[in-house]
């Protein structure tokens, strides 16, 4: 009865009864799965979040802005609803492609933010009418910003590149 928390969660990827119930589970916060450490730690600091503290693990939960308790903020997980799981759940598998002799075309795109490589992505996926405009503003933009030439005719496949090249970046850092 201990370890069921702990024991229900690390080995039904992240879910004990009642979670699957309420269709949560534990992820890290880039919504990989937690190691054991991370389900330990959590375990381990659930005893400081309610029982031995009086609540002050509530009152920590409803001052983070995910909603983390501080064996959540401590293990780096967050408990999250089933639903969303696919839509943040990031796998290095997804990019295989730039791994195997993927050759940046714009070494420019290492500097980028991360902020302007969201609305790089945002404007791609957008399905509004006013999309090709963007497009366009935004490829004036980045080439702006980054001194380049476009090697390709299509402006939307330059800002594909334009984030490939970027992801290989920040996957080589890790």
């Amino acid at each position: 009865v201990l370890f069921y928390s702990f024991l229900c969660e690390m080995f039904n990827y992240g879910q004990s009864l009642g979670k699957r119930l309420m269709n949560i589970r534990v992820v890290k916060a880039d919504g990989s799965v937690p190691s054991i450490s991370s389900y330990l730690l959590r375990w381990l600091l659930f005893p400081i979040d309610g029982p031995i503290t009086g609540g002050l693990g509530l009152l920590v939960a409803l001052l983070t802005k995910n909603s983390q308790r501080m064996g959540d903020l401590a293990a780096g997980t967050m408990v999250i609803k089933e639903k969303n799981y696919r839509k943040i759940h990031v796998s290095l598998d997804e990019f295989d492609y730039l791994t195997q002799n993927y050759q940046p075309t714009y070494p420019q795109a290492a500097d980028l933010l991360l902020e302007q490589i969201n609305v790089i992505t945002r404007t791609l996926q957008s399905g509004k009418k006013d999309r090709i405009r963007y497009i366009t503003q935004l490829t004036k933009k980045v080439q702006e910003l980054l001194s380049v030439t476009p090697r390709e005719n299509n402006q939307e496949k330059f800002l594909q590149t334009v984030l490939r090249d970027y992801q290989y970046y920040a996957l080589e850092e890790i």
